[in-house]
C-alpha cells in the first residue's frame, strides 16, 4: 500500500470517529462505515483498539440526560442531532455491519472488552436487553464468553498466585454483579 493510499484510508477512518463523536446523521455514518468495509479497508480502530460501534456505546447517555438535552435543545430552537444510541442500533441492525457488534477491543488497556461490557458498565439496562434480543444465538455466546483482559482491567486485582484478573471479572455477566452491589 502506498503512503498516499494509507493516508487516505487513515483520514477516512478518522472521519468516521469524528462523525460519531459529533452526532452526524446516522445514514452518513453508516455509509462511511460501509464504504470502508466494502473497500477492503475494514472498520476503523482508534488508538486503544475500539471500533466505531464501541464509540457509539461509550458516547451514549442515560435516558434522563437525553430528555434534559432534548428539552434544552428545543427551547433554544436547535435542531435535534441523532443520539449515539440511535447510531448503535443502526449499526447492530445493518447486515453488513453486524460483525462490529461482537468485536472486542483488540489491543492495549481495554483488550477483550466488548460493547456489551460497556453497556453494562454504563448501566444501560434497556439497551443491554434490546441488544441481547437482537443477537443470534451464536453471537450471544461469543459475547457472553468474551473476556476483558487488558492492562486497565488487570491492573486492579492480583490473585495470591500472582495471576492478574479484572476486579469486575473478565466476562460481561460479572460486570452486572459489580454494578448491582
Amino acid at each position: 500500500m502506498s503512503s498516499v493510499t494509507g493516508n487516505k484510508r487513515r483520514r477516512s477512518q478518522e472521519e468516521v470517529f469524528i462523525d460519531i463523536k459529533n452526532g452526524e446523521p446516522v445514514p452518513k455514518v453508516i455509509k462511511r462505515l460501509k464504504t470502508d468495509i466494502e473497500g477492503g479497508r475494514g472498520a476503523a480502530r482508534d488508538a486503544v483498539g475500539a471500533n466505531p460501534f464501541h464509540l457509539t456505546v461509550l458516547y451514549s447517555k442515560s435516558n434522563s440526560s437525553l430528555s434534559k438535552d432534548t428539552a434544552r435543545n428545543h427551547s433554544l430552537g436547535w435542531e435535534e442531532k441523532p443520539t449515539h444510541e440511535q447510531m448503535a442500533k443502526a449499526i447492530w441492525k445493518d447486515k453488513k455491519l453486524q460483525h462490529l457488534r461482537i468485536e472486542s477491543y483488540d489491543r492495549g488497556d481495554y483488550e477483550g472488552e466488548t460493547a456489551l461490557h460497556l453497556m453494562i458498565a454504563k448501566r444501560r439496562d434497556g439497551l443491554v436487553k434490546e441488544f441481547l434480543e437482537a443477537l443470534s444465538d451464536r453471537d450471544e455466546v461469543v459475547l457472553l464468553n468474551s473476556r476483558a483482559v487488558g492492562t486497565f482491567d488487570l491492573a486492579h486485582f492480583e490473585t495470591q498466585s500472582g495471576v492478574k484478573r479484572c476486579k469486575f471479572g473478565e466476562h460481561p455477566i460479572c460486570w452486572v454483579r459489580v454494578n448491582i452491589l
